[in-house]
């Protein structure tokens, strides 16, 4: 059986980028792979997890061997491919590549998200890393037009996630789930050591417009932590400015889909959120931070309202929440459809990868 090593972002204590392992998880076993390492910021994290072997990824060596002894590595998913975080973010995110072609194994590059590069040097790394691949495959359009700038070729197919099993029809609460994250300035140094920001006129403004939601559509406010230790600092700190019911919800992995689908409607600033979202078959309303919500938007061709992530955005949200519970959801569960059979493009080039 191929052995394979599995290079992303995990461990890290976000929900949506372990979502993503899970589903690539199961599209390897499905093709035939079963034995998988991952490479993980907290390995005992991932093991219990995902039942999955895991090496650290400050273990370069470990790592190194891993991936010599490996059938194929395995970049991805998620949106790793991006240099405006820091400096550091693309050289760690490619580096387990580069020693994959130094040891000449097979590199497939998995559900990945690109952002236009702003530094020199960063379309260099990008074909060092992933130039000579198996196959590269983007989960949006902008994504493969950023490598493509910079003569890396790649195959649009969906985000992972949209594999995700929808939860049984179910009648719902009376709440709104709200998935936001705080704002992160970005800097010199690598992206775990920076500080996110909680903006006090941010929190007024998403206060006032969640109360708004609150007291026109009769919901009471759960607000659901993607990544708990950035997103609830910032929704505990909104919900004690609300004068609506609330809670803040840090859910597992495992009831994730359960939590946001047992709402009427999602507001979600983070991608995954809107992901989860659409998977539960939820009214979603849209906070545009990064170009990728964005883009979600646009694939869904008007089923997903959204705002600009800024103080005229935040007045309007009210008008998008109501927007996106009273449109068909009919224009939803197809724009759905359309992503899912994107995404079932990736099984067959994990397939064709290990064959290979």
């Amino acid at each position: 059986m191929p052995a394979v090593v599995v290079s992303a972002w995990v461990g890290a204590g976000n929900l949506g980028d372990e979502l993503l392992l899970r589903r690539l998880l199961e599209r390897l076993r499905a093709a035939g792979a079963d034995e998988i390492t991952v490479v993980s910021l907290d390995p005992d994290a991932t093991r219990r997890q995902h039942d999955v072997p895991a090496i650290d990824a400050r273990a370069i060596h470990r790592v190194a061997g891993a991936i010599r002894r490996a059938d194929l590595v395995v970049a991805g998913p998620g949106g790793l491919l991006q240099d405006h975080s820091s400096p550091f973010n693309l050289p760690y995110q490619l580096h387990r590549s580069v020693i994959g072609r130094a040891v000449r194994t097979p590199v497939l590059g998995m559900g990945l998200g690109a952002d236009p590069m702003r530094r020199r040097g960063s379309g260099a790394l990008l074909r060092l890393g992933l130039g000579a691949s198996v196959a590269v495959a983007v989960r949006d359009e902008p994504s493969r037009v950023a490598l493509a700038t910079h003569r890396v070729e790649a195959t649009t197919t969906a985000d992972l996630a949209l594999a995700t099993p929808s939860p049984e029809p179910a009648t719902p609460s009376d709440t709104v789930v709200v998935s936001l994250r705080p704002w992160r300035p970005g800097g010199r140094v690598p992206v775990r050591w920076q500080r996110h920001r909680l903006v006090d006129a941010q929190i007024e403004a998403t206060a006032a417009a969640l109360d708004e939601i609150a007291a026109t559509q009769s919901l009471a406010v759960r607000f659901v932590a993607f990544e708990p230790d950035t997103d609830h600092p910032l929704h505990e700190a909104i919900a004690a400015r609300l004068h609506a019911r609330s809670e803040c919800v840090v859910p597992t992995l495992d009831g994730l889909i359960d939590t946001v689908a047992d709402s009427q409607a999602v507001v979600a600033t983070r991608y995954h959120a809107g992901i989860v979202g659409l998977v539960a078959d939820r009214p979603i309303a849209a906070i545009g931070y990064a170009p990728k919500v964005q883009t979600l938007a646009a694939d869904l061709d008007g089923a997903l309202p959204i705002v600009s992530d800024d103080a005229d955005g935040l007045d309007r949200l009210p008008a998008a929440v109501a927007s996106a519970r009273g449109g068909d959801p009919a224009l939803r569960r197809a724009g759905l459809a359309g992503l899912r059979s994107r995404e079932a493009a990736n099984a067959a080039l994990i397939e064709r990868a290990l064959a290979g």
